[in-house]
């Protein structure tokens, strides 16, 4: 567990191989699996295996009774969602929560579990119970046998749900129950979801300075996350990482104005007519007329004139 922590995955990987292989030659290898499943889950799924956890879960359910191998079926429906395969995910997400019910003596990783293929899914309505079921558990540094903090799944479902406020405050409390362990992978992964948070926040309307200090606050955390996930190799999330810093970095204009918008009310402003605007873009006069309503409509324009104006005011031409 240390090397987990220290986000020495690999390390971690090894020494639960030579886990199970002590309890195979004890002649207890099923126990030694069984015991094994939930931290080897989110190992694989940091390092982006989950193809190989998928078939160790289905090679461990056919080994187990009936009735155990149903307590897998979250772990499943979680590899299956991160692996995209968005209706069996959600088929088996459905079925198991349709027969076991929500009971306080329910096991904590099974929940957590459930409740992240929910969000992957997008079942709004499962992942609204799941997370309010697991939300006066937030403070806890891992979901029992899963080396996860509760708090960052109960954040993501909040961000489903378009309560950026709750997510925050979900994501804020879940860094510091992991900055107390010195939880290194979970703390690299909340700081890239409060990034998340921060570039959707950039993304409402509101005051253009709001919008800047939500994108650099996006971009602090992201430098946080992305030299931490690089060194652990969690290469799922540093793509989302990497994805993200391109989104912040790319340019920002007033009033949402697209690039192509832009180009096209640069010309405007310079004199050019549709016709030359278009074969400046190599685009039809068609296309090049729909993108003037839009951005006519969005800065208010009644015509070229005003147009003009408004790119000198901004500064775009």
């Amino acid at each position: 567990m240390a090397a987990l922590l220290n986000g020495r995955l690999e390390t971690a990987v090894t020494t639960l191989g030579d886990l199970v292989a002590q309890a195979e030659r004890a002649g207890q290898d099923l126990n030694g699996r069984a015991n094994a499943s939930a931290v080897f889950l989110r190992l694989s799924l940091h390092l982006g295996r989950v193809e190989e956890a998928l078939a160790f879960y289905v090679e461990l359910r056919r080994a187990v009774s009936s009735e155990a191998s149903e307590m897998y079926v979250p772990a499943v429906a979680l590899c299956l969602a991160h692996l995209g395969r968005r209706d069996e995910a959600r088929e088996n997400l459905v079925r198991f929560m349709g027969a076991h019910p929500l009971d306080p003596d329910a096991v904590p990783h099974v929940l957590v579990q459930l409740l992240e293929a929910a969000v992957l899914v997008e079942d709004h309505a499962r992942a609204a119970t799941l997370s309010e079921w697991l939300a006066g558990q937030a403070t806890r540094a891992m979901a029992g046998s899963d080396p996860t903090c509760i708090g960052r799944h109960v954040g993501a479902a909040r961000m489903l749900l378009g309560d950026q406020v709750l997510a925050q405050t979900s994501y804020l409390q879940a860094l510091e129950v992991a900055g107390r362990v010195r939880f290194r992978p979970e703390l690299a992964l909340i700081h890239l979801q409060l990034a998340e948070l921060g570039l959707a926040e950039a993304g409402e309307p509101g005051a253009a300075q709001e919008q800047t200090d939500a994108r650099a606050e996006a971009l602090r955390h992201l430098n946080v996350a992305s030299p931490e996930l690089r060194d652990m190799q969690m290469q799922p999330a540093l793509a989302r990482a990497t994805a993200l810093h391109d989104r912040i970095a790319a340019p920002v204009y007033p009033d949402r104005l697209t690039a192509r918008e832009v180009e096209i009310l640069c010309r405007i402003a310079a004199g050019r007519t549709n016709q030359e605007i278009a074969e400046d873009l190599i685009l039809s006069i068609r296309t090049v007329e729909r993108h003037i309503t839009n951005l006519y409509g969005k800065i208010g324009a009644r015509g070229k004139a005003d147009a003009t104006t408004y790119a000198l005011r901004q500064g775009l031409a």
